[in-house]
């Protein structure tokens, strides 16, 4: 409950977002800011749920809890940017809908070459089969990087 005291150990987490009341120690905030090393917080310091307590003990007043917390915010903001879709999504979507058949055709080509093509077959099979991979591997590259900065 907001405004309430709670009292965290060393190597515990701080379950909820608050104000150091009393105590000073170094906290653990790389769950939330990458950094590795810990921030050295004391009294009237602001705490973020999900952080842990490292050297000494900390009263804590709550100011934030639950579904209020920077934890919970955060997590609501990348649930909602999995479920949108960037708009060049859909341009790729629609040329990988016919792109990837037709390279499959394409690619049938080596079979063709091998069976109905000049002397000596396998090498102009293979020379078939290695243009149409790399253009095939370099449109198909122009299309995963946009779409992997959208997919899990």
């Amino acid at each position: 409950m907001a405004g309430g005291e709670l009292r965290v150990h060393p190597e515990e987490a701080v379950l909820l977002d608050g104000i150091i009341l009393s105590g000073n120690s170094s906290l653990n905030e790389s769950m939330l800011t990458g950094e590795s090393m810990p921030v050295e917080k004391g009294t009237e310091d602001n705490v973020t749920g999900a952080t842990i307590n490292k050297n000494a003990s900390l009263t804590i007043t709550a100011g934030k809890v639950g579904a209020d917390t920077v934890l919970a915010q955060n997590g609501a903001m990348v649930s909602g940017a999995r479920r949108s879709r960037a708009p060049i999504q859909g341009l790729a979507d629609r040329v990988s809908a016919i792109f990837e058949p037709t390279v499959v055709a394409i690619a049938a080509a080596f079979g063709a070459r091998m069976i109905f093509g000049p002397a000596p077959a396998l090498v102009f099979a293979f020379a078939s089969a290695v243009s149409v991979l790399i253009i095939a591997c370099a449109c198909a590259l122009g299309m995963a990087t946009p779409i992997s900065f959208t997919r899990k």
